[in-house]
């Protein structure tokens, strides 16, 4: 299983694209309650404004697979282990713009990371970015993904 997550600081809603052995694809917009609220609101799942699902056919299935497998850590752990763009480094209180998480069997997972440009103003964050941005575009289009400005 692959998943993907898009933050967008600017509107507080989550993209996310999970994509299944069994070329499923789901694609589900996450609004994010206030960062103030209630813990138990800011991680309930009743803030997703809408779910999609679409079965991929075999060959965009095994290309889309393909392009992601770039991002991969080069081996899954318990610990889930993560990597960034080239040249940038993890500043904990920023989070994420962009993660792709791998997950294996046995519980297995590793994940790539990418806090953007805000983070590290390195040339890989654009090229990382232009490469992700050709395979959301790749995907069939769904109303959940609809008007999200990547």
């Amino acid at each position: 299983m692959v998943l993907l997550t898009h933050w967008s600081p600017t509107v507080r809603r989550d993209l996310w694209f999970d994509l299944s052995p069994n070329r499923l694809l789901t694609v589900a917009r996450y609004r994010m309650p206030p960062a103030d609220g209630p813990l138990v609101e800011r991680t309930s799942t009743s803030g997703f404004e809408r779910i999609d699902r679409v079965r991929l056919s075999p060959a965009a299935f095994a290309d889309i697979r393909g392009k992601l497998a770039l991002f991969r850590p080069e081996a899954l752990g318990l610990g889930a282990p993560f990597v960034l763009p080239e040249g940038c480094h993890y500043v904990f209180d920023v989070g994420e713009e962009v993660s792709i998480t791998y997950v294996g069997p046995h519980d297995q997972s590793g994940a790539f990371t990418s806090q953007g440009e805000r983070v590290c103003n390195h040339g890989s964050v654009n090229r990382l970015e232009e490469a992700l941005r050709e395979i959301l575009t790749s995907l069939p289009r769904t109303q959940a993904a609809e008007g999200f400005i990547w």
